[in-house]
């Protein structure tokens, strides 16, 4: 995984695989560790973005993480955005309803 603080300190989680229950331990972890990097708490961002161009499918384990992830943030007062190009990823996030909670864009 890997993260990007853009200029304005907007910060992306770059999910480069499958979210799934073989590697979420691991995910969560990696999540933890950039989130407590001290450029991350200076930055002023109010967004964050999970870039999941690279993902094709997400499990129940795999949601939980994500709704977690998010449920953290907006406690912090962070708004989320995702953004998708799998069709089934995206179909997977509007059947859980996740789109009521975070902005999702579908890229073709």
């Amino acid at each position: 995984m890997k993260h990007e603080l853009n200029q304005d300190g907007q910060m992306s989680l770059i999910f480069e695989e499958d979210i799934l229950s073989t590697n979420v331990d691991r995910l969560k972890d990696q999540i933890d560790k950039i989130i407590e990097l001290p450029q991350v708490k200076m930055a002023s961002s109010q967004k964050l973005v999970l870039d999941m161009k690279l993902v094709k499918m997400v499990d129940s384990m795999g949601l939980n993480l994500l709704v977690n992830l998010i449920k953290s943030e907006k406690n912090k007062g962070h708004t989320i955005g995702a953004l998708v190009t799998s069709l089934h990823l995206h179909r997977t996030l509007l059947f859980t309803r996740m789109d009521k909670q975070i902005e999702i864009t579908l890229i073709p």
